[in-house]
């Protein structure tokens, strides 16, 4: 079965506002959730864009956020 949607695509960025703004401005994407400086999320069709700030994400979220995003993170060259 070939696939025919993806449902959530993470991308790990080091400057979380000019990627922000980029795909909020330039591409056009609606925002769904963001943490300061950790997070920010688009909707992108039926699926989710998700941008991370790698090293905030290796952080684990305080006791009392509201959106308890596990610890991840990655290092390197990536892509999509």
């Amino acid at each position: 079965m070939i696939p025919s949607a993806i449902l959530e695509s993470a991308l790990y960025v080091t400057d979380l506002a000019a990627a922000e703004a980029f795909y909020r401005d330039i591409l056009g994407l609606e925002p769904l959730g963001k943490v300061e400086g950790r997070h920010v999320f688009f909707r992108c069709g039926d699926g989710v864009l998700l941008l991370f700030n790698a090293k905030a994400t290796k952080i684990p979220p305080a006791p009392d956020a509201r959106l308890k995003v596990p610890p991840h993170g990655t290092v390197g060259e990536g892509h999509l």
